[in-house]
């Protein structure tokens, strides 16, 4: 409440500025991973096949039109020859229900898992970035760190991750970071940063 009443403040104090804007930043609606989806279901039907297959569940997610007009399917990946891995986007209070239950389609029973996909560069192994954009002249090994070879043809035996080295050039005392990983492990701190950032800025609702 004090956070509201004091964000209300600023932005009063903004408004009436004659050299200041305020503009809120809109948060982005979650996405979900829908795993191993029957490759029969064609494209854009997804949308009808769990409409017409899990009626109960639409209705507690607010009916069909409501459904409709908060479901969206983003892309597709993973594909085989018999399924595929679909995302989709919807908002807060969709999210929350189709994650505690199943969802049937025609020949199947699935379970939908939360999907965040964090975007890293191969060349620099920044984030936010792809290697097509990246403004780095040389390629980094995400092992080591060494400009001299690529990650596959990595052989030291110690790992020091570059994402880490560069946050630590501008890190002081205690909040340096530990770089003794490679940079796709889950035990990075800058990727968990990343993460977290990324977290707060989709609209999960208060449901």
């Amino acid at each position: 409440m004090r956070k509201q009443k004091d964000l209300d403040k600023l932005k009063l104090a903004i408004t009436t500025s004659n050299s200041l804007k305020c503009q809120e930043i809109k948060k982005r609606n979650p996405r979900l991973l829908l795993p191993r989806i029957d490759i029969d279901i064609k494209k854009d039907k997804l949308l009808d096949v769990i409409t017409e297959n899990n009626e109960w569940l639409i209705e507690k997610c607010g009916g069909e039109e409501y459904f409709r007009n908060n479901f969206t399917e983003k892309f597709i990946f993973g594909k085989n020859e018999n399924s595929e891995n679909i995302v989709v986007e919807v908002n807060g209070k969709i999210r929350k229900i189709l994650l505690e239950n199943r969802i049937n389609s025609i020949w199947q029973s699935i379970w939908a898992k939360d999907y965040l996909s964090i975007q890293q560069c191969y060349k620099c192994f920044g984030y936010g970035h792809t290697q097509h954009t990246c403004r780095e002249t040389k390629h980094y090994c995400g092992k080591c760190g060494s400009t001299e070879h690529k990650f596959k043809e990595c052989k030291s035996i110690t790992c020091k991750c570059i994402v880490c080295i560069r946050r630590n050039s501008k890190l002081e005392g205690n909040n340096i970071l530990h770089i003794d990983h490679d940079v796709r492990s889950n035990n990075c701190l800058s990727k968990h940063n990343i993460k977290e950032i990324m977290l707060k800025n989709i609209d999960y609702g208060e449901y």
